[in-house]
């Protein structure tokens, strides 16, 4: 069971620098919201994660390590799409030139 966990946990610490690295990005340009709103999201994720692997005969354990796994997801995915979308850039762009 702990390897298990350990497995699915250690994903997570692997993708830990992008994801920090996206944090900086996007809070540095002055965009906060688009970071509360990806942690609110990933969270509601991870809750409904957990509620419904729970009521199965998976170890609480490795729940909690899957609900773990998709919050980082969820995240970086939300933060990945902003990023690449481009919207930083012209909202950065407008307020300078005001």
């Amino acid at each position: 069971m702990a390897i298990m966990y350990l497995s699915i946990v250690g994903i997570p610490y692997i993708l830990l620098p992008i994801r920090q690295l996206l944090y900086g990005f996007i809070a540095g340009t002055g965009h906060t919201k688009v970071i509360l709103f990806s942690a609110m999201l990933a969270s509601i994720v991870e809750i409904i994660t957990i509620l419904t692997l729970r009521n199965t005969n998976i170890e609480n354990l490795v729940v909690l390590g899957i609900g773990i796994l998709l919050w980082v997801l969820t995240e970086m995915v939300i933060n990945a799409i902003y990023y690449f979308s481009k919207k930083w850039q012209k909202q950065v762009i407008q307020n300078h030139l005001n």
